[in-house]
């Protein structure tokens, strides 16, 4: 291999590794044994004609063809979401339309949202006058206030905005 193949090959394995310093890497030692540990430094660029990196727990730098991606272990902390990702892949996978309790009031009329704000209202007084506490009488609350927002900006587009008479003003509401 000429001198201006080999680098034109080193440079372009520079270039290709985009990986942070602390990756967890397996490196071929000498001896022919495998070593996991973490970069110290990005892929660079040896004299001209070698792409090397530097590594933790080792002296000097080794050839970039030498050294590969750490297979990852999952955190067990994470474990509990493996269920979720499945279904959201799935979902993505099969394209389908689900939609949340959220998105059912994106696409409703003004009118749809205070009908709505009115079960969630009744709802809240219930839950005063049972007692409950001041945690669940606020989400209640925060549920009517969105649903109010929500129903005023699609009536403001729905019907002529109140004036104040002979003050050539907006009156907000």
């Amino acid at each position: 291999m000429s001198l201006q193949t080999q680098k034109e090959k080193a440079e372009k394995a520079v270039a290709a590794w985009k990986h942070p310093i602390g990756t967890p890497v397996v490196v071929k030692r000498d001896n022919g044994q495998e070593l996991t540990t973490k970069t110290r430094s990005g892929a660079e660029l040896l004299g001209g004609h070698s792409a090397v990196i530097w590594l933790d727990g080792i002296s000097g730098c080794y050839a970039l063809e030498r050294v590969s991606l750490a297979p990852v272990s999952e955190p067990s902390k994470w474990q509990h979401l493996k269920p979720f990702l499945q279904h959201m892949e799935a979902r993505l996978d099969a394209k389908v339309a689900e939609r949340g309790p959220g998105e059912t009031w994106m696409q409703a009329s003004g009118y749809e949202l205070f009908a709505e704000l009115d079960r969630k209202m009744a709802k809240a007084r219930v839950l005063v006058v049972d007692g409950a506490s001041a945690a669940e009488v606020g989400a209640a609350l925060a549920d009517v206030g969105n649903l109010a927002a929500m129903a005023y900006q699609r009536l403001g587009g729905e019907q002529a905005t109140p004036r104040v008479p002979g003050a050539g003003g907006r009156c907000d509401p």
